[in-house]
């Protein structure tokens, strides 16, 4: 695969361009030498290469601003964790606050929804904000693909709100107030698009209030939201009405004062301990036909900052209290990714003059480290020796880790530095730190050999990394000796067997991964499930299907059948077995029909993607998927299955695709007819694809570009009658 271009030098392009357009008088001029480099940007940024998916193997950072309109990424960052760049400062104190406001108390529950940390930028830095952000401007991007407006343009005529009005605009081209005019055949009341009296009016209501660019607001941000860009006598009115029948508002509206107490309820010890269920009901009906939310809360995640005010009240009321106390309230912000906690606990621990132990320390640099606050971190490290409080090996493991899990070794090699200046023993954990990281075999052996002569104990994590190090570096033989080690208790020798399993089948060593598979089978143990994992993701070779579908056996009872099950299916698909693929998606749906849609898109994602194109078995799934599964199959697969007759150049097999999103409930967007252009263009149907651009709106300057990149592929002696269309 070709590499991403790489964006520093798109930017050097674009201040390129703003340099060519600026004369010595300050003046914007447009030159030649301008327009090359602005479609050399235009290339690079329509480029496969920056259309890819996002790695979910990483953490997500988002920038953003204090947009009004910001539509967010919410599917990406719901159940994972992330980093919150912004430059509303205050945002790092709302969890704290004790004395919520209604409004505020709304987002608070909101943003506990998530886990994420956040790191402030000044405004300065923070130019972040683009078109894609902004939900007025995704509305006027989306107008060309709602085709349920082009009805607008025959009821104009005849509706009683605009009849007048039309009549005065199609005889004089304006009204006599001179505040509406006809554009396309659409009436628009300065830029605001009228809408006639019919069903559509609540429909937009309805989207911009509880849509998925809704969030539920009020009466007042709703009615804001529809004026901005429609149109309607008494309008405020009737939105106002609306409003009111939702059910959800109404339920979840506050009251000013409380009827009685409330029940105290048992606090939970651990997370998933004790939780809350609801329901949200009267949504929108989803492509599925769901029209509800189960939601589930775990208290105990809820719990911390209501922990923390406690601790805080009995400090302060004169209790003895131990530092100790501190310990339960870090290991749950750890465990809840509350990370940035960890300044408000520091504090008040140094407010009520409580001396933190070393364990103490080290928590609170493991939850610093965890938010890549390094600086925060050695200051704690400061702070402990003016304490005087013992440094040891797991305060600079902290950072040890840290500093490796960013890939920086240069960071981490320093902290080893550090411990031997201060006289700091390496134990276990600092040396499977190390010896995971090595550069080199030489540096496994040095490692390992220093580790020895200091006395240290192997606990079960430095054999871990000794077998992952060996294998790194294609020493197999030295990585399957680890487990002849007769110092390894028998309590973790299968766990550290099915580490072996997976480091052998992620370097290519499958026959041997195997082999030490069948041995534990064959003692009678059960391999551990990210080893089945890593079997099921590289085997690769035709003519294994049982032996999947024992690893799959082995996942059963494991919460990682699911992603087992998805790699045979994926598998299965490669291979061209339709028949075993349905059959397992036919298990899966039974298990859990949503994690079914999700697996359904990797597939049709994969077929895309696969080379040679193997269309018919897409077409054989999408058949299965329908009238044996009884799924509906959403626009994502549609559109990679699309996608793939483009590949494919099969027109016949396109217009089938075609057909399905109207039988699926899912209306044409402006995607969906430039990939049916595509695909008609790819197989020399010049008639047909004529057709289908002529239903495509040209407003967009982006879509322009990309039909006529379109005919430069396809069609080089492209008609002059097409390109007058």
């Amino acid at each position: 695969m070709e590499a991403a271009p790489n964006r520093y030098a798109i930017q050097r392009d674009l201040s390129q361009i703003s340099a060519e357009t600026m004369d010595p008088m300050g003046y914007s001029r447009w030159t030649p030498q301008a327009e090359k480099t602005f479609e050399i940007v235009k290339a690079k940024m329509s480029q496969a290469p920056i259309l890819s998916f996002p790695n979910f193997e990483n953490i997500f950072e988002v920038d953003c601003d204090a947009s009004h309109v910001g539509i967010g990424a919410r599917c990406y960052l719901i159940q994972r964790e992330f980093v919150l760049n912004t430059d509303h400062e205050a945002l790092h104190f709302l969890g704290s606050e004790k004395n919520l406001n209604k409004r505020h108390a709304k987002w608070v529950s909101f943003l506990q929804e998530y886990t994420f940390h956040i790191k402030h930028k000044t405004g300065v830095l923070n130019k972040v904000a683009d078109a894609l952000s902004r939900r007025s401007h995704l509305l006027v991007t989306v107008y060309p693909t709602i085709t349920s407006f082009d009805f607008l343009k025959d009821t104009y005529a005849s509706d009683s709100n605009f009849k007048g009005i039309w009549d005065s605009c199609i005889a004089s081209g304006t009204d006599p107030s001179a505040q509406f005019v006809i554009h396309q055949y659409f009436l628009f009341k300065g830029f605001r698009l009228c809408i006639t009296k019919n069903s559509l009016r609540e429909q937009l209501v309805k989207e911009l209030h509880s849509g998925g660019l809704g969030g539920h607001f009020g009466q007042g941000k709703t009615i804001a939201l529809v004026e901005e860009k429609y149109f309607w006598p008494q309008m405020r009115k009737q939105i106002a009405k609306l409003v009111k029948q939702y059910k959800i508002c109404q339920a979840f509206k506050g009251t000013s004062q409380n009827s009685s107490l409330y029940t105290p309820l048992p606090i939970p010890n651990k997370p998933w301990e004790d939780i809350s269920m609801d329901f949200v009901l009267g949504l929108p009906v989803t492509i599925q036909k769901f029209d509800s939310v189960f939601v589930v809360v775990d208290r105990f995640s809820k719990m911390v900052q209501a922990s923390l005010d406690i601790a805080d009240r009995m400090c302060q009321s004169g209790l003895a209290v131990s530092i100790e106390l501190f310990h339960p309230i870090l290991h749950a912000c750890e465990q809840t990714s509350q990370f940035d906690l960890v300044h408000q606990i520091y504090s008040m621990i140094c407010h009520h003059n409580l001396k933190p132990s070393g364990d103490t320390f080290r928590s609170l640099i493991v939850l610093c480290v965890k938010m890549k606050d390094f600086e925060g971190a050695y200051n704690l490290l400061k702070d402990a020796r003016e304490m005087k409080v013992i440094a040891t090996a797991g305060m600079y493991n902290a950072l040890m880790a840290g500093y490796f899990r960013e890939k920086n070794n240069h960071g981490a090699l320093m902290v080893l530095q550090q411990m031997q200046d201060l006289d700091i023993k390496p134990d276990s954990e600092t040396y499977s730190y190390l010896i995971s990281n090595c550069g080199s075999e030489e540096d496994i052996v040095k490692y390992h050999a220093e580790m020895q002569h200091e006395g240290v104990q192997a606990t079960k994590y430095v054999y871990m990394a000794l077998i992952n190090a060996y294998a790194n570096f294609g020493k197999f033989e030295k990585a399957k000796q680890v487990i002849r080690d007769a110092s390894i208790s028998h309590k973790y020798l299968n766990e550290i067997k099915s580490v072996l399993v997976s480091a052998l089948s992620s370097n290519g060593q499958m026959f041997e991964a195997l082999l030490e598979y069948d041995e534990i089978k064959q003692a009678g143990d059960k391999i551990e499930p990210k080893a089945a994992i890593s079997l099921i993701e590289n085997i690769q070779n035709e003519g294994n299907l049982d032996r999947l579908q024992q690893l799959l056996d082995d996942l059963i009872d494991s919460s990682y059948w699911f992603d087992g099950c998805s790699r045979v299916v994926l598998y299965c698909v490669r291979h061209n077995l339709a028949r075993p693929a349905v059959d397992l998606l036919g298990e899966l749906k039974k298990k859990d029909e949503s994690s079914t849609y999700i697996v359904i898109d990797q597939v049709f994602s994969g077929i895309w993607s696969d080379e040679p194109t193997n269309l018919e078995i897409g077409m054989e799934l999408l058949r299965a998927i329908k009238e044996e599964l009884h799924l509906c199959v959403g626009r994502i697969s549609l559109d990679f299955l699309l996608s793939t007759c483009v590949k494919a150049k099969d027109p016949v097999r396109a217009q089938l695709v075609w057909s399905e999103y109207v039988h699926a409930g899912l209306p044409y967007n402006i995607l969906t007819f430039l990939r049916m252009y595509q695909a008609l263009l790819a197989s020399d149907e010049i008639n047909e694809a004529s057709n289908i651009l002529k239903r495509i709106t040209k407003d967009d300057p982006h879509v322009r570009y990309i039909i006529e990149s379109c005919k430069a592929t396809y069609c080089k002696k492209y008609s002059k009658k097409q390109n007058n269309s």
